[in-house]
């Protein structure tokens, strides 16, 4: 018999690697290896027991069933990219599908909750490692530059800010908010929640230096929408939710506003230079310093350009407007990520894709407000999910296999719900140490 923990093992360090190294190529070969080792381990189970629900498993065969339909009439249409599209829209929802099929312990989703937690103490130290030694203030690195190619990673200095990139940071959209969310609405002992603290700090002070402005608009987002979310959490759960969400951002706005100058002052770092590189992002004209903006200008006007000429069901999957391209390799990939969508699969396309992501979160809310250990999960995955959304729309991050996890993560906890009636009982056990 072989045991629990070591059946879950490849899952949990696959989980683990596309949240730290989401996109990094020299991964791929493991990546790809644990993939099959837990896509054929699910599949085998499949022969004890099917664990989906119908309405899942109805609705993720529709919506791969759509995609297969907009790749096709890409392909009769002659875009470039119909084909590469497949796997994203086709074949990984079915592969996620069968993953969930899987996950049939509550146990296993406490193990994937660690994962998360650990993930994001891993992407902030290796994330502060890269920036600190690229300062010359420790030696490189050895891991990230094996890890990583070096054009996956890099870092510049401008007039009070800094700009760093690394794919881990990636996730920070979804991390950031999910720890957050986890810190405001859980119990841990002393010693856990000190670290889990330290982690959210210097991931948020890490988001500042990086100059993402995607992650600092979720940054400070992340209380909003914990706000809005604990508005479905049962009356004793949201009443703490909300005095603890109060504290949080008092103590993490004096911690931060503190070790910005602290730190930042010996290397040229303000405030106001980081707050000038933010709102340069939103500095359309001519005259702007930054080009980004324009060139999303430029892409809005292009792609709504297409869009027009086809406006209720789209050029098809791959289709290019030829008025922006994002790159040459994969010019049908944008950073508009659902404007592309509206271009690429129309009003009719785009409105299908919605109704399944509010469908994921009509059912979140009804496990959250149903309380017990299912909603203390989903709590904090439904707000970082809503947070990676966000940032998805200027950022193609929902294009890879390494993004549509943020899809299906809930998805998993919905499906065990629904299927598992002890998932709805009791409080998580308090943790008191990692």
């Amino acid at each position: 018999m072989i045991p629990r923990w070591l059946k879950i093992t490849p899952g949990i360090v696959l989980f683990f690697l596309m949240l730290v190294f989401p996109a990094a190529s020299n991964m791929f070969p493991i990546k790809a290896a644990l993939l099959a080792v837990v896509f054929v381990s699910c599949l085998l189970l499949w022969m004890d027991q099917l664990h989906i629900s119908q309405e899942i498993g109805f609705i993720t065969l529709a919506m791969s069933a759509i995609g297969a339909f907009f790749c096709v009439l890409g392909a009769m249409r002659g875009t470039p990219g119909a084909t590469s599209c497949i796997t994203v829209y086709v074949l990984w929802p079915l592969v996620y599908l069968v993953i969930i099929s899987g996950i049939r312990h509550d146990s296993m989703f406490r193990s994937l909750d660690k994962a998360v937690l650990w993930s994001c103490a891993a992407v902030v130290l290796l994330g502060f490692g890269f920036y600190l030694s690229a300062l010359g203030l420790i030696p490189d690195v050895p891991l990230l530059n094996e890890i990583l190619k070096p054009e996956e990673i890099g870092f510049s200095m401008g007039d009070g800010y800094t700009r760093l990139a690394i794919p881990g940071l990636n996730t920070m959209s979804f991390l950031t908010p999910f720890l957050m969310a986890v810190l405001v609405s859980r119990k841990y002992g002393r010693k856990l929640r000190v670290a889990l603290w330290a982690i959210l700090v210097l991931g948020c002070i890490l988001i500042l230096f990086s100059g993402r402005r995607a992650m600092e608009i979720i940054m400070l987002a992340s209380p909003l929408i914990i706000f809005a979310i604990s508005r479905f959490q049962p009356d004793s759960d949201r009443r703490k939710t909300r005095e603890s969400l109060i504290r949080a951002v008092a103590v993490l706005a004096l911690l931060i506003g503190v070790a910005i100058p602290v730190f930042g002052s010996a290397y040229g770092i303000t405030f106001s230079g980081i707050t000038d590189r933010f709102m340069a992002a939103f500095d359309f004209s001519m005259n702007s310093s930054d080009d980004s903006p324009q060139a999303r200008t430029e892409q809005t006007h292009a792609l709504l350009k297409e869009w027009e000429q086809r406006p209720i069901i789209g050029a098809g999957f791959g289709a290019t407007s030829h008025g922006s391209l994002r790159s040459e390799e994969t010019p049908w990939a944008y950073e508009l990520y659902y404007l592309a969508l509206l271009f690429q699969t129309g009003i009719i396309g785009l409105g299908a894709y919605c109704l399944a992501v509010l469908w994921i979160y009509y059912s979140a809310v009804r496990i959250i407000k149903a309380g017990g250990q299912a909603a203390q999960i989903m709590f904090p995955v439904l707000v970082g999910m809503t947070g990676f959304l966000i940032a998805s729309a200027s950022n193609p991050y929902l294009s890879k296999f390494d993004g549509l996890w943020v899809i299906f993560l809930p998805v998993a906890i919905i499906n065990h719900w629904k299927l598992s009636p002890e998932f709805r009982g009791a409080l998580m056990p308090v943790p008191e140490h990692s």
